[in-house]
């Protein structure tokens, strides 16, 4: 149950597709390097972790610790606007191919971001860290 929470967690950080011409502007070299989010269970001791590596050419994977197993979510591209980052995953692995995503962005501090989605009126937030 708790890894379908965590792959809900991973979904919702890049769901909910918008179309926003007015920001052409790339931001991408905010996002390259690895980011993490943790995510805790009612015991304190027990947590699993999610970590998206966004590569300068627009490249990027995502990998999961699950009760001290990692595993790859696979693949994907990835480009962003001043509001906005897109995700189109690549593989297959976790997700279908060619499946793509958007969620809106906020910069907290130059270390840490906020995913803010809002999905069919519910508005869910993600704050990922900086870990490189």
């Amino acid at each position: 149950m708790k890894k379908l929470t965590y792959l809900f967690l991973t979904v919702l950080i890049v769901a909910c597709s918008s179309d926003d011409s007015s920001n052409e502007q790339s931001n991408n070299a905010q996002f390259v390097g690895s980011w993490e989010n943790v995510f805790e269970d009612e015991d304190p001791n027990n947590s699993d972790t999610l970590v998206i590596e966004f590569n300068a050419d627009g490249t990027g994977s995502e990998s999961e610790t699950f009760n001290g197993e990692t595993f790859s979510n696979g693949t994907f591209s990835w480009s962003s606007t001043n509001t906005t980052i897109t995700v189109s995953y690549d593989d297959g692995s976790v997700y279908p191919d060619g499946q793509m995503y958007s969620a809106e962005y906020d910069f907290l501090t130059v270390d840490q971001v906020k995913f803010t989605i809002d999905e069919q009126g519910e508005v869910n937030e993600v704050i990922f860290d900086r870990i490189d």
